[in-house]
């Protein structure tokens, strides 16, 4: 049997997951002379459905048979390679899903799935590798318990709920086509059904616009890759909160402290500028267009959020964080899974993030240098927001303007956040700093409403400067109140 012995810690183990799905595709497609899978298939919706399964095993083991985590977590590593042959060697028959995409399934074939261990419904349903591969994974598991300490039925009991675990996985599809079925009042009973009820669900979605230029999928197949992405979108949200709770459940004190030194550095300046400008670069991006983003284009608002949230980690916290590697990963596949003119302003990100953490720039330490890190760095969050907002592989041509406006104020108020007690004191420096901050502006909004809008702007730098506060929060505060009243006139008149 195809085993390892060694401790394998989570980034290794993560790698060995993605690697081992990635070449045991590559070698079916090669077996069975089909074509080989695309690349939203192999480096996303693939590795997600087996790692998030590996998740939702490790926590069920641990609620219902109070098995440490990493306990569970090694011995599955330990058995995922020879399952991943199991569900190879399966697969060169050719006898399951015979081609035609139909990953969901009608009621009927899921309850059918579950109790057959994924061997019935055979023409329909998910592919044979990782239905395999994952019910040999629950065999292994059970085989590989020690004997010494649990009796046949505990071993059998460790094996069926890893299979439902898995299965529930598997199923994902599934479960969004007939939640969204049952919304709609319409009956799934044939796979043709199924098909259908899946073309109403991502028809001018989110995963279906300009397809082929945003996701590498290529041209034909738009329903069924359209519906793995979807689902890749929910297994990495449902992969991050089984992390989140088996982190918790570990090590609750421990967990507690970290998210409170995470929650003060996301309370900074830079922080709160940047998470603010991807939320305007969506309302930018959205405006003009009339999508829907509830149902299945919510998951892709809520990617936008986790992916500005992971770069700003990136940028603030940089390797003093200990998972940074996770952090990089998360950043890299929400904007995998958002599409190329996503991923390419995440890369971007990830690159000046990197350049600047050499220190080989020294001017970068100054006043006005950290202004102009801060205003690239604008310009990368304004612009994520505006094409997840978008849905088009062209950035929208407001974005420009707005991108100009927000990265001018942020320079402005990250100058004035650095100013020593005796700069602010000078009124008149600091006003021009402000109106200068504003200029961005000018083309985006009437002259009378700008107007008013730096006279309050003013107004609180004046208050701002006469009591003894916090310098650095209420000159944030301030800022962002001006952009967003800002932000949402320019909204509200066009």
């Amino acid at each position: 049997m195809i085993t390892t012995k060694r401790i394998w810690s989570a980034k290794k183990s993560i790698f060995l997951i993605w690697g081992s799905v990635l070449s045991a595709s590559v070698l079916v497609s090669l077996f069975t002379s089909a074509r080989l899978p695309s690349v939203a298939d192999s480096a996303l919706r693939q590795p997600l459905t087996l790692l998030v399964s590996v998740l939702l095993i490790t926590y069920t083991l641990k609620i219902t048979r109070k098995i440490a985590p990493k306990d569970s977590w090694q011995l599955i590593v330990h058995v995922l390679p020879a399952s991943l042959v199991f569900g190879i060697i399966l697969s060169v028959f050719g006898k399951w899903n015979d081609g035609s995409g139909v990953l969901a399934l009608p009621f009927r074939s899921v309850v059918s799935f579950l109790l057959s261990g994924g061997i019935l419904p055979v023409a329909i349903g998910p592919e044979s590798l990782l239905r395999f591969s994952l019910l040999g994974l629950s065999i292994l598991l059970a085989i590989k318990q020690k004997r010494g300490q649990s009796t046949f039925s505990q071993r059998f009991l460790i094996g069926i709920l890893a299979w439902i675990a898995s299965a529930v996985v598997l199923l994902v599809p599934s479960w969004m086509m007939l939640s969204s079925s049952l919304l709609r009042g319409s009956v799934v009973i044939h796979a043709q059904d199924a098909v259908r009820s899946l073309g109403v669900m991502h028809t001018g979605s989110y995963w279906s616009s300009f397809q082929a230029d945003r996701f590498f999928t290529g041209i034909g197949n738009e329903v069924t890759n359209a519906s793995g992405l979807s689902t890749s979108a929910f297994l990495l949200i449902v992969g991050l909160l089984l992390c989140a709770l088996l982190s918790w459940r570990t090590s609750q004190k421990g967990v507690e402290t970290k998210a409170n030194q995470i929650l003060v550095k996301m309370s900074s300046a830079e922080s709160l500028f940047l998470l603010s400008g991807t939320l305007a670069g969506f309302l930018i991006g959205i405006r003009g267009y009339r999508f829907s983003w509830n149902g299945v284009n919510a998951m892709a608002f809520v990617l936008m959020l986790i992916c500005s949230v992971a770069l700003v980690l990136i940028w603030l916290i940089g390797k003093e964080t200990e998972h940074y590697d996770s952090v990089v990963l998360v950043a890299l596949l929400t904007g995998g899974i958002l599409g190329w003119p996503a991923l390419v302003l995440v890369l971007a990100f990830l690159f000046f993030s990197w350049l600047m953490s050499l220190n080989e720039f020294e001017w970068k330490q100054s006043m006005y240098g950290r202004a102009g890190v801060m205003v690239i760095l604008t310009l990368f969050a304004v612009a994520l927001g505006g094409v997840v907002g978008a849905r088009s592989p062209l950035y929208p041509h407001e974005l420009s303007g707005w991108i100009g406006a927000w990265a001018i104020l942020v320079a402005g108020a990250t100058i004035l956040c650095q100013f020593d007690h005796n700069k602010r004191k000078n009124l008149r420096i600091v006003f021009g700093i402000s109106v200068l901050s504003t200029i961005g502006f000018l083309p985006l909004l009437p002259y009378y409403a700008l107007g008013g809008l730096v006279a309050l702007l003013l107004l609180i730098v004046y208050f701002v400067v006469q009591r003894d506060g916090c310098w650095e929060r209420d000159i944030v505060r301030a800022f962002l109140l001006f952009v967003w009243i800002a932000s949402i006139l320019s909204y509200l008149s066009t």
